[in-house]
C-alpha cells in the first residue's frame, strides 16, 4: 500500500508542472507554430476619442426697435370757435356751417330778449344780422349777373321790357363814372350789340344802346345774326352774319338784342337782354367793369362767373375807386 502510494505521489509530481505551464500560456496550445493571437490575453486598444468641436453660434440679428412716435398734440382751439362747444357767451363767430348759423340765430337772439339792456348781447345780434345781409347782398349779386349772363334761367328775357331793380354795389356819383368809361376805352374795350334784321325788337332797343355808347364814349359794333346791320351801322361797325355766328354760338346769344362789353383778352361780359333802358346797362356796365377790374387785379373770382363780385371789395368812395383804376393789369399794360 505504501508502494502505491509513493506511486501516484510520483506520478502526481510530475503531471502538476505541465499543467501549471500550460495553465500559464493557453494560447500557445491552441495557436499554430509562429502565430499569436491576442483576444486570449490581450486588451483590445480602446478607439481614439474623437474631439467634436461645437461651432460658434453666431449672435442672432436683433429685432429692429419699433420706435412708436407719440401722436402730436393737437393744438388746442378756441371752444367758441367750434359748433359743439359755442355757446351764446363766445358772442357772434362767423358760423363754418349752416347748422352753427341756426344755433347762434336762436342763441344770441333770445339772449338778447332775455336780456335787453346788455349790451353786448344787444350787439351780438347786430353782428350776426350784419353777416347775414353781406351774404345775402353777395348771392344777390351773383343771382342777377346769372340771370344775365345766362338767358335760358331769366323769366323776363322774352319780355318787351326787362326790369332789373337790384344793384351790384353802392354806386358813386354819375360824374365819376366818367373815368370807369375812360378805362374801359383806354383797355380797348367796346360795346356789341348781336340783332336781326327782322327783330323789331332790336330796331326798337337800338336808340338806349346809342344813347349807352354816346354817354360812355365806347365804340359800338353791330353784330348782325340774321340779314343786314341796322341802318346807322356801316363800315367797320357793322360785322355781317358770317362773321358774327361764330362768337354767338360760343357766347350762347339766343335772344336778341343783347349788348354785350368786350374786354381784352377775349372777355365776353353780357350787359342786357331785350329792351332794357340806358340808365339800367350804364348801371350794369359800371358794376360788371369793376368786378372785372379787381378779379384782374387780384385774381380772386367767384365760382364760374369769372368775376369778383364780393360787396365788400367794391369801392365805397372816390378816393377807392380812383386807387383802383390806377391799379396796373400786368397783361394788359405789357402791350
Amino acid at each position: 500500500m505504501n508502494k502505491n502510494l509513493i506511486a501516484i505521489a510520483l506520478t502526481l509530481s510530475f503531471a502538476l508542472p505541465t499543467c501549471a505551464f500550460a495553465a500559464s500560456n493557453p494560447a500557445e496550445a491552441l495557436a499554430p507554430l509562429g502565430s499569436e493571437g491576442y483576444w486570449f490575453y490581450k486588451q483590445k486598444e480602446a478607439p481614439p476619442k474623437v474631439i467634436r468641436v461645437k461651432p460658434e453660434e453666431k449672435p442672432k440679428p436683433k429685432a429692429p426697435e419699433t420706435i412708436v412716435e407719440k401722436p402730436p398734440e393737437k393744438p388746442k382751439t378756441d371752444p367758441c370757435q367750434d359748433e359743439e362747444t359755442w355757446t351764446a357767451d363766445c358772442g357772434f363767430v362767423t358760423p363754418k356751417s349752416f347748422a352753427m348759423q341756426s344755433k347762434e340765430r336762436d342763441a344770441l337772439l333770445q339772449n338778447m330778449v332775455m336780456n335787453p339792456g346788455n349790451p353786448d348781447a344787444v350787439k351780438a345780434v347786430q353782428k350776426y344780422t350784419q353777416w347775414i345781409i353781406q351774404q345775402s347782398t353777395y348771392a344777390a349779386q351773383v343771382w342777377q349777373y346769372n340771370t344775365i349772363q345766362d338767358p335760358s334761367i331769366n323769366a323776363q328775357a322774352e319780355a318787351p321790357i326787362s326790369q332789373f331793380g337790384l344793384q351790384m354795389a353802392s354806386s358813386l356819383q354819375t360824374g365819376k363814372r366818367a373815368d370807369v368809361w375812360a378805362q374801359i376805352k383806354e383797355y380797348g374795350g367796346f360795346l356789341v350789340l348781336f340783332t336781326k334784321e327782322s327783330c323789331d325788337y332790336c330796331h326798337s332797343q337800338l336808340y338806349a344802346v346809342q344813347l349807352l355808347a354816346r354817354d360812355t364814349k365806347l365804340p359800338l359794333y353791330d353784330a348782325s345774326l340774321e340779314g343786314k346791320c341796322l341802318d346807322t351801322f356801316s363800315g367797320e361797325f357793322c360785322v355781317p352774319p358770317e362773321r358774327s355766328i361764330p362768337p354767338a354760338q360760343v357766347l350762347q346769344v339766343k335772344t336778341v338784342p343783347s349788348v354785350f362789353l368786350y374786354m381784352p383778352d377775349n372777355t365776353w361780359i353780357r350787359v342786357s337782354i331785350g329792351l332794357t333802358d340806358t340808365a339800367s346797362m350804364e348801371e350794369r356796365l359800371y358794376n360788371f367793369f369793376i368786378a372785372w377790374k379787381i378779379a384782374s387785379t387780384s385774381g380772386k373770382q367767384t365760382g364760374t362767373t369769372g368775376l369778383n363780385l364780393d360787396p365788400s371789395a367794391q369801392p365805397q368812395n372816390s378816393q377807392e375807386l380812383s386807387k383802383l383804376l390806377s391799379t396796373p393789369i400786368k397783361t394788359l399794360e405789357s402791350k
